[in-house]
């Protein structure tokens, strides 16, 4: 038991500091690079629903380097499934998977495993998580998914109050930082 409390330690180390933090560049680098360390993925996009668009907030690969729009990899297939089942995808081989047809998917880099997350603020369904591993078929056992809601789950509510703390420190007309802020 000891051992199991000492290996949890980074992750609670993480939580709070998500749950404090309110830069929501920063929070978002921080949940993903979170992701894609304790889950055994090699590559996360953090992406959230507008209507029928998904806008992708960040997109990261194991090194901490930031992916250009080529290299992503997000399958619209995977986002679409999530947002409306509200359910997670999980995979062992996306490339045989017969309910994930990849026609829309990357040209140049397919995952072999795959674990897309929906992120919820309370009940609404706002965005996703979207993990993968190009090298290891079935990198999401059992742990990695519990762990990922787990952090899904904080990484919803740390988002809700940084978007919420934005609002209250800035004019809803200008966008400029308001009397109360600047006090």
């Amino acid at each position: 038991l000891d051992t199991s409390l000492r290996s949890l330690r980074p992750v609670l180390d993480v939580i709070k500091k998500i749950n404090t933090e309110h830069n929501l560049r920063k929070l978002i680098t921080t949940i993903l690079d979170t992701m894609i360390d304790f889950c055994n993925a090699r590559h996360g996009t953090l992406v959230l629903f507008e209507g029928e668009k998904f806008k992708v907030e960040l997109s990261r690969d194991r090194s901490r380097r930031d992916l250009r729009p080529p290299e992503r990899g997000v399958c619209r297939a995977v986002l679409r499934l999530v947002r409306d089942t509200g359910r997670r995808v999980v995979t062992g081989n996306a490339r045989q998977d017969p309910a994930l047809r990849l026609a829309d998917h990357m040209q140049d880099r397919d995952p072999l495993s795959l674990l897309c997350l929906p992120l919820r603020l309370g009940n609404r369904l706002v965005g996703a998580v979207n993990l993968d591993n190009p090298d290891v078929e079935g990198a999401f056992g059992a742990p990695q998914i519990e762990l990922a809601e787990i952090l899904t789950d904080h990484a919803a509510v740390a988002i809700g109050n940084a978007l919420l703390h934005n609002r209250s420190i800035r004019d809803g007309l200008t966008g400029l930082l308001n009397h109360g802020h600047f006090e």
